[in-house]
């Protein structure tokens, strides 16, 4: 595209502009460097343009003073303002005092008119005028020892024209007194309005010093607080308030408070704020606020006011809340009870369900397991190929196994209930001990670990025979599933009136930190759909169960990678407190048992017994 041509003005005036902002730039050096405020640089800057400009008028006006002819003193007059222009120059760039420089300068423009009129008449009320302009000027600007300087020049120069008779001046006495009385009350004005200004300017930077670090304080704190304006709407809200009301991306600066506020709530809300602004005690109350999902939570909010009318500040009106969240009050005796008697109704309802659950599983359960071992007994006929009786036999396993699952939830449930009946007898330990340790000793051959049972002969001990059974193996069973290499060691010893049955293995172990997770009912430590081991996390919660039981205890200890060791310790004489059957307590819990485990008369009538 073609380059539009530069018209020939606007070159020419681009010269000039570059060369007043280049001027510009090398007067701000010029400022002394003492003078550091922005604002007095700029000003001092442009009192050196208007004095270098003085000076370069009054040069360039030295021609006409020689053409125009006359006295040597007066063709001298521009060389000497010029002089005196440039001396001001230097001194303002090096000392930085323009008030000294503009005294100067309202001194030399007082003097040559009050020259001028006594040369010529008309100039006397101009004059008069001028020199009350003089320190007028310079008490508005702020520069108060300027404006007393001035006043002083003015004065004398007054006074000197006051001197010279009325028909010379053109003025009256009462002409002149009228100007001075304007003068001194034009200064005495200014210097009111001045003071005020200061007074209003150093409250309003206090006010909002104070409401600055009561924000900070706030923030750092996490206090929430509200101001309100008088217009009832939200002014500012610390960064809790606005998360706890608003939400992560809400806002609340702008929003009537009333918004926020119950609708059963808000007429005593703003009545409070009313009040607090009035000036009245900090008033504590407690009200409804809503929260970003939409419900309304308790608040204790203290409202007080923040400031006074006569401030100057546009928050004067505003009073401040600060809310603090109530706390859950505890529950009264009523909802004490309605919440036990939830409790004991779920607790009813899981008897039932597992009543239930019992029920309906002992048939298919028992026709499974029958006839799988009538079917492995090949009763009605042989199989054709071994993986026929292959199928059946995990037919028959899988039945016991869930057999053995149902039991157990059932007993962990029946302690949990404490109806679980204990039917202590004298026995040898050492002989359960050998049946434990004959019964796990083929799965422990396949997984290449060897059992060790240690137990004395004689060893007799008063307690539920069954229930030792079930714990005893139920604990020889874990050491071996969680052993990888090793062997697993049962034995049994004798120690200030107890009988310590230790089960330990050389397996995984158990951290520190999971030990008291342990015997609590469907805990297991690897859990997910990745953990190794299969089980249902009941069995040390049975154990822990019978062993309290008893009114023994179950301890464990561990270390990872090295080993576990489970000790089950129970009395000598007996359980303290024995459970025995009730007649009048109904049992709705149903226990399974496989009937083909009942060979003597004496075990079938203790399992009806616990059944019944």
């Amino acid at each position: 595209m073609r380059q539009a041509s530069k018209r020939p003005e606007d070159t020419g005036l681009r010269v000039p502009q570059a060369a007043a902002r280049f001027l510009n730039m090398r007067l701000d050096e010029f400022v002394a460097p003492s003078v550091t405020g922005g604002g007095e640089r700029r000003f001092q800057a442009f009192l050196l343009r208007i004095l270098l400009a003085c000076a370069l008028g009054a040069a360039l006006s030295f021609p006409l003073f020689l053409l125009v002819g006359g006295n040597a003193s007066v063709t001298a007059l521009p060389l000497i303002l010029a002089a005196v222009a440039l001396a001001s120059v230097a001194w303002l760039s090096i000392a930085g005092r323009p008030d000294a420089v503009l005294w100067l300068w309202g001194t030399i423009i007082a003097a040559g008119l009050t020259i001028g009129s006594l040369q010529m008449t008309g100039l006397t009320q101009i004059t008069l005028c001028a020199l009350a302009i003089l320190p007028l000027e310079a008490a508005v600007a702020g520069r108060f020892r300027l404006a007393g300087g001035l006043a002083v020049v003015s004065l004398a120069c007054g006074s000197l024209l006051a001197a010279i008779p009325a028909e010379a001046s053109g003025i009256t006495g009462s002409d002149l007194a009228l100007c001075l009385v304007a003068l001194f009350y034009g200064l005495r004005l200014t210097v009111r309005r001045k003071a005020g200004a200061r007074a209003s300017s150093l409250t309003s930077d206090t006010a909002r010093t104070e409401r600055q670090a009561r924000r900070r304080a706030a923030e750092e704190f996490g206090t929430l607080i509200f101001e309100i304006a008088q217009s009832g709407r939200i002014d500012h809200a610390s960064s809790r308030a606005a998360q706890e009301i608003a939400g992560e991306t809400g806002r609340l600066a702008g929003r009537l408070f009333g918004e926020i506020c119950h609708v059963a709530d808000r007429l005593a809300v703003m009545q409070a704020i009313d009040v607090a602004r009035s000036g009245a005690a900090p008033a504590t109350f407690e009200a409804r606020l809503r929260g970003p999902d939409g419900r309304f939570r308790h608040f204790d909010l203290t409202m007080r006011h923040l400031g006074r009318p006569q401030d100057g500040d546009h928050h004067d009106r505003d009073v401040l809340v600060v809310a603090e969240p109530v706390a859950a009050q505890p529950a009264s005796e009523g909802e004490v009870a309605t919440k036990l008697a939830a409790a004991q109704e779920a607790s009813a309802a899981k008897s039932m369900f597992l009543a239930t659950v019992s029920h309906e599983l002992r048939t298919p359960l028992n026709a499974i397991i029958g006839f799988s071992d009538v079917l492995d007994q090949e009763y009605f006929g042989g199989f054709e190929n071994d993986k026929q009786k292959e199928y059946v036999g995990l037919i028959r396993q899988s039945g016991q196994h869930l057999l053995s699952i149902v039991n157990t939830l059932l007993d962990v449930s029946k302690i949990e209930a404490g109806r679980y009946e204990l039917d202590p007898e004298t026995f040898d330990l050492s002989v359960l001990m050998g049946e434990i340790g004959e019964l796990m000793r083929e799965e422990a051959r396949r997984k290449g670990l060897r059992i060790d049972v240690r137990a004395a002969d004689g060893l007799e001990l008063v307690a539920d025979r069954r229930a030792c059974h079930q714990m005893l193996l139920n604990l020889v069973a874990n050491a071996v599933k969680f052993t990888e290499t090793g062997a697993v060691t049962l034995e049994g010893r004798l120690r200030d009136g107890f009988y310590e049955l230790l089960v330990s293995d050389t397996g995984i172990g158990i951290a520190e930190a999971d030990l008291a997770r342990l015997g609590m009912p469907f805990v297991q430590l690897s859990s997910g759909l990745s953990r190794r081991y299969d089980g249902t996390g009941l069995g040390l919660s049975l154990v822990k169960g019978l062993a309290e039981l008893h009114g023994g205890a179950m301890a464990v200890e561990s270390q990872p990678g090295i080993g576990t060791m489970v000790t089950i310790r129970l009395p000598v004489a007996g359980p303290t407190i024995a459970c025995l059957p009730s007649d009048t307590t109904p049992e709705n819990i149903v226990a399974l048992k496989d009937a083909r485990s009942k060979t003597n008369h004496q075990a079938q009538d203790r399992e009806k017994r616990r059944s019944a």
